[in-house]
């Protein structure tokens, strides 16, 4: 009978690393999203040829949807990159789903069969990590265009007792949404 775990299961050890099945599918996703990448750009030309339209599309369309939110082109230039590179990695790990070997090969691991494949954003550590490095960049990009002073002045605000705690509730709200993100 097959089991289901919560926790991602470890495949194979690489020195003290567990390699984990999730950590398979996302290094796979990784491999396709580069070799697409790199096979749309060999092939680039300035009439382009299905696979280059179709790449253009979709990555034209979303920088258009980006813009729209953003309603600043510098601010869409700056942000896009980083946003369609998470896109592309869930939507990539995602689509992994439908493919027959996952959660269907397994191995013996310590005399007991794990999957070799499991999708990568089934995994809470997936999840938990694109969100700190998106809230990270959130904080920095603000501390960078506000300046020190007044990135912290949006926290710390001595004005009045109540500005400094609504200035604490909204500190303590920037680290609360690091776990409100993860958990969707």
């Amino acid at each position: 009978m097959a089991e289901i775990s919560l926790a991602p299961e470890i495949v194979a050890e690489i020195g003290n690393f567990p390699l984990t099945n999730t950590l398979v599918v996302a290094v796979l996703a990784n491999v396709v999203l580069v070799v697409l990448a790199l096979i749309t750009r060999k092939h680039m030309s300035l009439v382009p040829k299905p696979f280059q339209l179709m790449m253009e599309t979709i990555i034209g369309g979303a920088y258009q949807f980006v813009n729209s939110i953003t309603e600043d082109e510098d601010v869409t230039k700056r942000y896009f990159p980083f946003i369609m590179t998470i896109f592309l990695f869930f939507l990539t790990c995602n689509l992994f789903a439908f493919l027959p070997a996952i959660g269907v090969i397994t191995v013996d691991v310590h005399e007991h069969a794990v999957h070799l494949f499991r999708i990568a954003t089934s995994d809470y550590n997936t999840i938990l990590s694109i969100t700190i490095l998106s809230f990270l960049v959130v904080q920095i990009s603000s501390l960078s265009a506000k300046g020190v002073l007044a990135y912290l002045r949006q926290f710390f605000n001595f004005s009045s007792p109540i500005n400094f705690a609504i200035g604490l509730l909204e500190l303590v709200g920037e680290f609360a949404r690091i776990i409100s993100l993860s958990a969707r």
